[in-house]
């Protein structure tokens, strides 16, 4: 507690919900208090002060007679994590570097800080070798300040005498934290990551990269996968925010190549990834789909929110599917960005199958290649997807950048299409989005078998309706190579009321923090915002159909709000100032969404004081009202 009064606070949470302002802790409590942002460092905090003479960074310097990173007087037992948890750890904060396991075959976190610039490790190395499977659970947890929470694999050649591992990552909330992956992982190992909602940024997060060349950059990520590779294995991360900020950001980092091999499959399903640059980046690295294996994209939401330039949502120097595996995107909400896939080289080996179905694309080009191999006897299926114009663009998506030349002949995939839409239209003529080869074209509605079943595990339809049957070793509609995951599919359905929004009043603004998972809207009254206020709705992960949006009695220096097709959006701007900027709404706004801008004044030097460059679902209004 300082002297006048105000406790000094940062990064705490009541149930699931973080408190981020005073008016959050006032309802708590705690009626004066001075926030320290979660990835900040404040002497108050950090450092016991009468035995503290300095803070640098975040490390206390003590007086004489001052013990421990926090400076404590002598006699003051220090907490030192010994890494072992046998039972569970709960409800306790690890605020110093410590590696996990002890020859055990079970680590349990729940409700466990991770807080500051430190680096909890799990070595899969020293856990039990000759357990039947090694269990590695986080339930609740939260990583903070720099935080980085390091999943240790094996070399390929001591992964094969491990038992299997499950590593179970539920519930988990990242400010400025990040989740590494690292190695080969043991066969037969599942790897889950479900209902997060992580968030860093390139200033406040501490991972940095191990590539050559790449040592003093950052990219703020809040997944790194380092060297992995799986074997019979699975990673699934489903109904999880990703969200990352700051110029060359990438919320999804590779480094040193991702493989998956042995019938293994990685699936992002019902995520949502937004990114100031890109969604997913790998670092010299490239993507390897082999040996019966599935890389699946599937009903998630990606969105890109430079705006100066559009950039690529994925760049990999390379990608490679082989013989008898799957690249795999479905239903997809993809944009706007450049591109989907920017990389050096797109493979595919003799058997491989590449299928697009249900995505919208609100790109320019949904792949961006150097170099394309596409073998006699591999499949590329294109299915009712939606070729979308992106901002800036002339048309609707393009499918790629690639022409036939006299090597043509390295472009040989069987290709199967049907039921695509260009910009609202029917799709009739393929060269309109540069797919220049021969094709099956089926009618929509039309039975498309060859099209929407895996060719090398499929016999034949039944006899109800277009049903793939699959061969032995097919799995899942439509007969893939590899176990479909049992833990995939959204979140309940939403419910329809709208819900409470929790309001800040008075004071000023600088930025806004990450959403809170749960948080149906904004209310701001009598808030002046130093800098230009950008909202995007696609952040939001509500409990509700419904996202509200206040803006009362406020001063700004220019407002963007980017919609979210998925949700109503309800704004209301009344008796505001915009000074020396613009109001702009962007995206694409949900059926019955209602923005409403009245009794305000729009001082802009710009060529325009309101911007609508946006789609509305139907039943929409926008309504300007006595404003100037």
């Amino acid at each position: 507690m300082r002297g006048d009064g105000a406790v000094s606070v940062q990064c705490n949470r009541v149930g699931d919900t973080m408190l981020h302002t005073a008016a959050d802790y006032a309802t708590h409590g705690l009626a004066s208090v001075e926030i320290v942002p979660c990835g900040g460092c404040a002497a108050a905090l950090n450092c016991f002060p009468s035995l503290t003479s300095s803070v640098e960074g975040c490390a206390c310097q003590c007086s004489p007679g001052g013990a421990g990173a926090a400076c404590l007087p002598p006699g003051v037992p220090l907490a030192k994590p010994t890494g072992d948890t046998r039972g569970c750890l709960r409800n306790v904060a690890v605020t110093e570097s410590v590696t996990f396991g002890g020859e055990q075959a079970t680590l349990c976190f729940e409700a466990v800080v991770f807080s500051g610039p430190i680096t909890a490790t799990v070595d899969l190395r020293l856990m039990d070798a000759f357990a039947e499977e090694l269990r590695v659970t986080l339930r609740q947890c939260l990583l903070a300040g720099g935080a980085q929470l390091r999943i240790k694999g094996l070399d390929e050649h001591t992964s094969q005498l491990m038992p299997g591992v499950l590593v179970s990552m539920e519930n988990v909330t990242a400010t400025e934290g990040t989740i590494v992956l690292q190695g080969t992982l043991p066969p037969r190992s599942r790897v889950l990551l479900a209902d997060a909602a992580l968030s860093a940024t390139v200033n406040g997060s501490r991972y940095a990269p191990v590539t050559a060349g790449a040592e003093g950059k950052r990219y703020g990520p809040v997944l790194v996968l380092d060297a992995l590779r799986l074997l019979s294995s699975q990673l699934v991360l489903t109904r999880t925010t990703l969200t990352c900020g700051g110029d060359a950001c990438a919320a999804l980092l590779v480094e040193r190549d991702l493989a998956l091999d042995a019938a293994s499959s990685f699936y992002m399903d019902n995520c949502a990834m937004n990114a100031h640059h890109a969604v997913m980046g790998f670092l010299a690295s490239q993507l390897t789909v082999a040996g019966g294996s599935v890389f699946a994209l599937q009903h998630n939401s990606w969105r890109v929110k430079r705006s100066e330039r559009p950039s690529d949502a994925w760049w990999c120097d390379g990608v490679t599917v082989a013989e008898g595996s799957v690249l795999q995107f479905a239903g997809n909400k993809f944009g706007p960005s450049a591109s989907v896939l920017r990389t050096g080289a797109l493979t595919l080996k003799r058997g491989a199958w590449l299928v697009q179905r249900d995505n919208d694309f609100r790109v320019r080009t949904v792949f961006l290649v150097d170099r394309v191999s596409m073998e006699a006897g591999s499949t590329w299926s294109v299915l009712r997807n939606n070729f979308l114009r992106a901002p800036g663009g002339f048309s609707g998506a393009s499918m790629w950048n690639y022409f036939p030349t006299s090597d043509s002949a390295a472009v040989e995939p069987t290709v199967h299409v049907t039921c695509n839409y260009l910009a609202g239209e029917p799709l009739t003529s393929y060269r309109r989005i540069a797919m220049q080869m021969d094709m099956t074209n089926y009618e929509c509605g039309a039975c498309a078998r060859p099209a929407e079943c895996f060719p090398g595990n499929t016999t034949t339809a039944s006899g109800d309706g277009c049903d793939c049957t699959c061969a032995a070793g097919g799995h899942g509609d439509a007969c893939l190579p590899a176990e479909v995951p049992k833990a995939l599919g959204p979140r309940p359905p939403l419910a329809v009321a709208p819900a409470e929004v929790p309001c800040v009043h008075g004071g000023t603004v600088s930025a806004l923090p990450a959403p809170t998972p749960g948080v149906s809207g904004l209310c701001f009254v009598d808030v002046h915002f130093t800098s230009p206020l950008a909202i995007d709705l696609g952040e939001f992960r509500p409990t509700t159909q419904t996202l509200n949006i206040t803006l009362l009695r406020c001063r700004l220096s220019g407002l963007r709000l980017t919609g979210n097709s998925e949700y109503a959006v309800h704004m209301s701007v009344t008796a505001s100032t915009v000074d020396d900027g613009s109001v702009v709404f962007d995206g694409a706004f949900g059926a019955g969404s209602q923005l409403r801008l009245a009794d305000s004044v729009v001082d802009t030097v710009g060529p325009f004081g309101v911007s609508l460059a946006a789609e509305f679902g139907t039943d929409s209004s926008v309504l300007l009202l006595r404003s100037t």
